[in-house]
């Protein structure tokens, strides 16, 4: 009996950890502030186009490829030019807002795929040309 009460109360502990857990990765403006790299560009010219690393083709300078995006809680963000600089500087500024299926950053606008805490998948539609995908992955740093 008590040994029954013991794995009913770790289980019972399991699922509330989990559920709060669930709950901090919720899509907002305090959970994404924060520093953000891109580690990840994928690219699909059609729905039915095999999906193509895009990486070294958005970032074709290695100086950019060292680069961090900081998502700041009063809106603003800031494109950092880190570590190798590129010539001329990278660096801008602007700002952002979010829903709680889209980021929005100056006046232009992805869907989020997917956010987990450290990582968040965006999707830009007809980035390119009408009807291709570019899917964006950002690691928090």
């Amino acid at each position: 009996m008590k040994k029954s009460m013991l794995i009913g109360s770790l289980l019972l502990i399991l699922v509330s950890c989990g559920k709060d857990k669930k709950d901090e990765c919720t899509v907002s403006v305090a959970n994404l502030s924060g520093n953000w790299k891109t580690t990840s560009v994928k690219y699909k010219a059609s729905a039915s186009s095999p999906e193509v690393d895009y990486y070294n083709v958005i970032f074709s300078d290695a100086c950019e490829r060292d680069d961090y995006l900081t998502l700041k809680s009063d809106g603003t963000y800031m494109q950092v030019d880190a570590g190798t600089l590129c010539i001329p500087n990278n660096s801008s500024s602007g700002t952002w807002s979010v829903t709680s299926s889209s980021i929005t950053m100056d006046a232009s606008s992805s869907l989020i795929d997917d956010y987990s805490c450290n990582t968040l998948v965006l999707r830009y539609n007809n980035a390119i040309v009408s009807g291709d995908v570019l899917i964006s992955v950002l690691t928090r740093q």
